[in-house]
């Protein structure tokens, strides 16, 4: 067993120690979804949880595309109930997070999307060293971007779809993706009629970087559905066969090769 797994576990045990029983209850959450691969399955782990706590809990699900900071502002507001994400430490400090990673530690490898001219450069990197040559594209909030700059990389901050063009164009070397998330992403870049772009397959970033569901922090009734909903999903092996049944795990292992890949450990401060 990974120690990833074990420490998921090990917080799922302390989550149904911690919490007692309470009556059924009924209502709605409501989330924005994006219904990309990563969406789909946080809305498995969602209904998961949901059964396992044996509450009347329907999904109210928006296709609505905010930016990461407008969903977290929503999550505030009262406007939706649950969000996901990396941790980071403005998540940890305005939310309550359902202290359970639903990707048992695998968000914490990045791969790169270049175009094919930069692809040659992106195969000559070998360690954390390199990396310091490359201009790299991020999002605007995510906890990739934090991470890099305090790497010391050079990091180009935009929303996706124009990271995708700067990519294309050669504006930036490569943006990273989680290790499950450019296997459907590249399909949809040939829809777009990008044609250019690679994946690259010499090397993978790691950090640590756990991935929770969060909920406001004057919300105790979802907080404690979630959380020990998510515990006893994790104590009988639920959680984790809905990960491996997954769309990205399988993804993940055909197309990821992790075993021939150079992995390197990002160095980097958590602020």
């Amino acid at each position: 067993m990974l120690k990833s797994q074990l420490i998921v576990r090990a917080l799922a045990a302390f989550v149904l120690m911690a919490n007692s029983n309470a009556g059924v209850a009924e209502g709605t959450l409501n989330l924005f979804a994006r219904h990309d691969a990563t969406a789909q399955y946080v809305e498995s782990v969602l209904r998961l949880a949901i059964r396992q706590s044996g509450n009347l809990i329907d999904l109210n699900i928006e296709n609505v595309r905010v930016n990461a900071p407008q969903w977290r502002d929503a999550l505030e507001s009262g406007q939706l109930d649950v969000i996901w994400s990396v941790s980071t430490p403005d998540l940890e400090r305005r939310f309550k997070r359902i202290p359970i990673d639903i990707y048992y530690g695998y968000m914490g490898l990045r791969v790169c999307v270049s175009n094919t001219e930069q692809s040659a450069k992106l195969k000559t990197v070998n360690s954390s060293d390199d990396l310091k040559g490359i201009t790299f594209g991020s999002g605007i909030g995510w906890s990739d971007t934090m991470k890099f700059q305090s790497a010391g990389l050079n990091v180009i901050q935009d929303d996706l779809d124009r990271l995708v063009d700067k990519a294309r164009d050669g504006i930036i070397d490569c943006f990273a993706r989680g290790i499950f998330e450019p296997w459907d992403e590249h399909m949809k870049y040939l829809q777009r009629g990008i044609t250019n772009l690679v994946i690259n397959d010499t090397f993978a970033v790691r950090y640590p970087n756990p991935f929770y569901l969060y909920v406001n922090r004057n919300d105790g009734k979802t907080f404690k559905l979630l959380s020990e909903g998510l515990a006893k999903a994790v104590e009988d092996g639920s959680l984790e066969k809905t990960f491996k049944e997954s769309r990205q795990y399988s993804q993940f292992d055909r197309y990821a090769l992790i075993e021939q890949r150079i992995i390197i450990d990002l160095p980097y401060t958590n602020q």
